[in-house]
């Protein structure tokens, strides 16, 4: 009840709303109560406005609630003297205000967004997701967001102009570069999907264990659209997904490059290798260089998370561990690093064959 931490707005009347000690009275119970519900109702109506409209809503909810003060979003109003005073007749107010104003919230929780010029050109282009709408700083006016405000009156898509400081809070600290578009969250495939349509003689799969950094998430997916992948497979838990950050990294190649999420990630190589794909793992212990073995087949190449590597399972499964000489003094690579590397070695070979 009251203030949720995940949600910007409240889910129940919280006591803060409630009316003063003397509005709780014997012989004024039923005025107070249906003024209380009324301000409530306002007030509540005014929460939302807040969410979906910025700093407009503030001026709503203000006007809503002319006891409070300006303050910021979710501060305690000067109702909360009434706070100790429920007792009696209060705690049957309380009970008929929750049923009177409980409703479906639109919150920042229930909001999918894709921030970045690139992210949102791309997104824009491939058509994948259903827009709300896109947002664009009014501070900026230069000849890139210009024609991304043109291509989205071109596909119907509604624009806002807002403040700097709305998309800030909507992209969550990220850089958005002024311009943040409301979407419908990325789709993902199915590991059958992944491996029905081939993009060339061979397949090429990319499968991540359990990375978590989304730059690095993105990036990877960036080279595999680069490198003509047919698809990437990531676990369901304890790992990043497709979020804004990864579609910011990838510069907008999240949208093309099919993205199968899996339970078990040693159980889908585990399907693979019974389709008749070879196995290739990424390891700083491998035993033959990256640029020693065949990649003129259908293969599936796996890249560990970031400083812990392979999981010990994922790497029994694996047909080849693979490494990448190192001369200098650090002993490793970054992962979307060593995956670029990786993949281009088996686009030169396949190339080559070809030729």
């Amino acid at each position: 009840m009251g203030w949720h931490p995940y949600y910007s707005t409240y889910l129940f009347p919280p006591l803060s709303r409630l009316p003063r000690a003397s509005d709780c009275s014997a012989h004024s119970s039923k005025k107070s109560l249906s003024v209380a519900a009324e301000q409530n109702r306002s007030t509540r109506h005014g929460d939302v406005r807040l969410c979906k409209q910025g700093h407009r809503g503030q001026q709503l909810l203000r006007a809503a609630n002319p006891s409070s003060t300006k303050r910021g979003f979710g501060e305690q109003s000067p109702l909360a003297s009434g706070r100790k005073c429920l007792s009696g007749s209060g705690v049957l107010l309380r009970k008929r205000l929750a049923r009177e104003c409980r409703f479906e919230t639109f919150t920042l929780s229930t909001m999918n967004v894709v921030f970045g010029i690139h992210a949102v050109a791309e997104a824009l282009k491939a058509r994948r997701r259903a827009f709300e709408w896109v947002g664009v700083a009014k501070e900026r006016h230069d000849l890139r967001l210009q024609k991304l405000i043109e291509q989205c009156r071109q596909t119907g898509v509604a624009v806002r102009f807002l403040p700097r400081v709305d998309l800030d809070r909507m992209a969550a600290g990220g850089t958005h570069q002024g311009i943040l578009a409301v979407t419908s969250s990325k789709q993902y495939s199915a590991l059958d999907d992944l491996i029905s349509n081939r993009r060339g003689k061979y397949f090429l799969i990319i499968v991540l264990d359990g990375l978590e950094d989304p730059h690095n998430v993105g990036a990877i997916l960036r080279t595999a659209d680069a490198a003509a992948a047919d698809g990437v497979v990531i676990p369901e838990r304890r790992a990043a997904g497709i979020t804004a950050t990864v579609a910011k990294s990838s510069a907008g190649a999240s949208e093309y490059v099919p993205v199968a999420k899996v339970t078990n990630i040693s159980r889908a190589l585990g399907e693979l290798k019974e389709r008749g794909f070879w196995v290739f793992a990424l390891d700083e212990r491998g035993n033959r260089r990256y640029d020693q073995v065949d990649y003129k087949m259908d293969c599936a190449i796996v890249f560990g998370a970031e400083g812990r590597g392979l999981h010990q399972h994922v790497r029994s499964k694996c047909d080849f561990l693979i490494s990448i000489p190192m001369l200098g003094h650090v002993a490793s690579l970054n992962v979307s690093v060593a995956a670029g590397i990786v993949l281009y070695e088996a686009i030169r070979q396949r190339a080559e064959t070809s030729a």
